[in-house]
C-alpha cells in the first residue's frame, strides 16, 4: 500500500454505490493530492501510510462500536482525523438525536 495524502474511511462492501466517491477522489487528484478508499474494518490497512484521514462512508460502525472506537484511537495515533478524536467518539454514542 502506498503512501496516500488523503486516505477515504469506508464501509466494505458499501450497502449501495456511492456516486460520488470517484469524483470526489478525481477532484483530490486535480489538486495534486494522492487519495484513496480504504475500509476500515479491513485489517491489513496501514493508516500510518495516510497523512489525513477523512470519515467518510463509515456507515457500518453503529453495528461495530467499540471496534470503531478503538479504530478511531489507533488512526489518531498515526494519522490526523479530519474530523478530530473528541467529535468522533461524541458522534458515537447518538445521545444528541
Amino acid at each position: 500500500m502506498r503512501p496516500v495524502d488523503v486516505a477515504l474511511a469506508t464501509t466494505h462492501p458499501l450497502p449501495e454505490p456511492d456516486p460520488c466517491e470517484a469524483p470526489l477522489l478525481s477532484a483530490l487528484a486535480e489538486r495534486g493530492l494522492r487519495a484513496a478508499s480504504w475500509p476500515w474494518r479491513d485489517p491489513s490497512v496501514d493508516w500510518s501510510r495516510a497523512s489525513l484521514v477523512v470519515l467518510r462512508a463509515t456507515w457500518d460502525y453503529p453495528w461495530h462500536a467499540p471496534a470503531f472506537d478503538a479504530w478511531l484511537a489507533r488512526v489518531a495515533a498515526v494519522s490526523r482525523l479530519f474530523n478530530p478524536l473528541p467529535a468522533a467518539r461524541w458522534n458515537l454514542h447518538k445521545g444528541y438525536l
